[in-house]
């Protein structure tokens, strides 16, 4: 029995020969694709570069006020109406900072009668009260107003959440009775009713400042522009 040996070399070389007298097989249509994928390439690399020119160089300006107007505010002014003073320097009205404070039940951390014992013996309202309060919505409930900043300090040292205190101004007459058919006095609205209070109201109001700051995405101001 004869075994026929193939030479390794005649082998390769008959191979070689296959692929060069064959001719690629091209099919129907195969260049008509191509240039309309290179069409549609070059379509899509004009729309990048005219919405580009279109954000950059027209839109720029447009964007640019939006961007500031995000990250910028104006200061509120420090209080509602300014004082009013004789002139010997005595403070016959002024504003003092207060805080009120609502409750969103639905938003509590913590069961309602704990967070009613905790905030019960900061603002002097009875448990069952507060208890009582929270029953009557799920959120904005008013409780209470005219909070001094020590009494704001400890609620929010409770770090409650669904507790929220909101800054107003009080306005107060240290001489009391004995300036007051002069000085006159305001409503809850702090909008004069009597006295000076109600003749120099355009006076007195106060006017928010023009500086303008600079915030984070948290709300932070930041040190830039802060006066």
């Amino acid at each position: 029995m004869r075994v026929s040996v193939t030479n390794p070399k005649s082998r390769r070389t008959e191979i070689q020969s296959r692929l060069r007298n064959t001719r690629p097989v091209n099919l129907p249509g195969y260049r008509q694709r191509l240039i309309w994928v290179w069409v549609l390439l070059c379509l899509g690399q004009c729309a990048l570069v005219a919405r580009l020119f279109w954000l950059q160089i027209i839109k720029a300006p447009t964007l640019r006020q939006d961007a500031e107007a995000q990250r910028t505010l104006k200061l509120s002014p420090k209080v509602a109406l300014h004082p009013i003073v004789d002139r010997n320097g005595n403070i016959l009205a002024k504003d003092e900072p207060t805080f009120r404070l609502f409750v969103h039940p639905f938003l509590f951390n913590k069961e309602q009668q704990e967070i009613a014992k905790q905030l019960s013996t900061i603002i002097n309202i009875p448990e069952e009260q507060l208890l009582k309060l929270f029953t009557t919505a799920k959120s904005g409930i008013p409780v209470t107003r005219d909070l001094h900043e020590d009494s704001a300090a400890k609620i929010r040292d409770l770090r409650l959440d669904g507790v929220e205190l909101t800054r107003e101004w009080t306005r107060t007459y240290p001489q009391k009775d004995l300036t007051s058919g002069l000085v006159g006095y305001v409503d809850a609205e702090h909008l004069g009713q009597a006295g000076l209070e109600y003749s120099m109201q355009a006076l007195l109001k106060a006017k928010p400042p023009s500086t303008v700051v600079s915030e984070d995405g948290n709300g932070y101001l930041l040190p830039n522009q802060f006066p």
